[in-house]
């Protein structure tokens, strides 16, 4: 499991991980339920992550109010995910999306991220 770090976002933290070091960033958006850590207790969702790790740099985090991040004292918006830009090595980055609802944010935001893929169970 990979060291969990915190990325400021306003007034909250934000719970990251970094696995892999290949020469793409790549920003893994979950669904809207997450844990950095946990996740790790799966051995398929292990596996897929270690998989992505071989080829590009992961950036794994916990949205605001979700596992192990601040939690929110109002609804937030789909932004969390520009506090991550700031984070050690990051420039601009694909993103690799669980939910469908994360479309919005690649439509308000596709000039920060080199590319975007999304899929939906």
């Amino acid at each position: 499991m990979a060291e969990t770090s915190y990325a400021p976002c306003g007034d909250l933290s934000l719970a990251y991980q970094v696995i892999g070091d290949g020469p793409i960033d790549l920003v893994f958006v979950g669904s809207f339920a997450s844990h950095v850590e946990l996740c790790w207790t799966v051995p398929e969702f292990e596996a897929f992550l270690e998989r992505l790790s071989t080829f590009c740099r992961v950036l794994l985090f916990d949205k605001a109010g979700v596992g192990l991040s601040d939690p929110v004292p109002q609804v937030r918006t789909l932004d969390d995910r520009a506090a991550l830009a700031g984070s050690p090595g990051a420039a601009r980055s694909a993103r690799l999306g669980a939910a469908v609802q994360h479309l919005k944010s690649c439509c308000r935001r596709s000039g920060r991220y080199a590319s975007s893929q999304w899929w939906s169970a």
